[in-house]
């Protein structure tokens, strides 16, 4: 709700057990800057801020009272929305609740007043969904998270980032097992032709000089054999 002139609005908000309820008011700090506020459990009192029954209260800046950890004023403040926030609802929160903005002037602080039904939590087995809204009432729905939520949320992120991390730290280790499998089969591959290539080598330089040495013993049988006739031959003529 945003305040703009005096009204005798009353507002009903439905919300099951355990939920959370949200009541919406606002004012125009660009109109008015920042003003005090207060939100009561009962009916607003006809003069001042919101008396003994004060449930919470702000500066316009920062929250200022407390009476309970379950209100919480989610909205901006800086912006003029102090929305109420009542987290974990249980049937003991039923009933009236006000809103008062002290705005500049005699007698005129702006207010506005939230009926809160908390209904039963239904069997989630056979219930139906609700019906949230009617033509006659606004019913807000729970659009705020717990502390205790965002403490789940943020730990099932981490553990599912951690997994991530995981995974990924155990492929890039499979995969650099592979490349050094791979590389050190391809270093082997080479060594083994090399080494065959070197005795093949050996081998053909062996048989050049066999055949070398073949060839000169054949070259000087027939010279000695050729000089032995000719000897002969002398001898015959002498």
């Amino acid at each position: 709700m945003s305040f703009g002139a005096a009204a005798a609005l009353v507002e009903l908000v439905e919300v099951e057990q355990g939920q959370n309820a949200t009541l919406r008011c606002s004012y125009k700090t660009q109109t008015y800057g920042h003003l005090n506020s207060c939100w009561s459990k009962g009916e607003l009192p006809s003069r001042g801020m919101c008396g003994s029954n004060t449930i919470i209260s702000s500066d316009g800046l920062r929250v200022t009272h407390r009476a309970s950890h379950r209100y919480v004023l989610g909205g901006h403040l800086s912006k003029g929305d102090v929305s109420l926030t009542i987290l974990n609802v249980s049937a003991q929160d039923t009933g009236t609740y006000g809103c008062r903005v002290d705005f500049p002037g005699w007698n005129n602080d702006q207010k506005h007043h939230f009926l809160l039904i908390v209904r039963q939590a239904a069997d989630p087995t056979t219930a139906a969904p609700l019906n949230t809204t009617s033509s006659s009432a606004l019913v807000t729905s729970d659009l705020h998270f717990t502390s205790s939520d965002l403490v789940s949320s943020s730990t099932d992120v981490w553990t599912s980032s951690s997994v991530s991390r995981t995974e990924e730290k155990n492929s890039s280790t499979v995969l650099l097992m592979c490349l050094f499998i791979l590389l050190f089969l391809l270093t082997l591959i080479i060594i083994v032709i090399i080494v065959i290539m070197k005795k093949r080598r050996l081998f053909q330089k062996m048989s050049e000089n066999l055949n070398s040495v073949q060839f000169n013993s054949t070259n000087s049988t027939v010279h000695l054999e050729q000089r032995s006739q000719s000897e002969r031959e002398e001898n015959i003529y002498s």
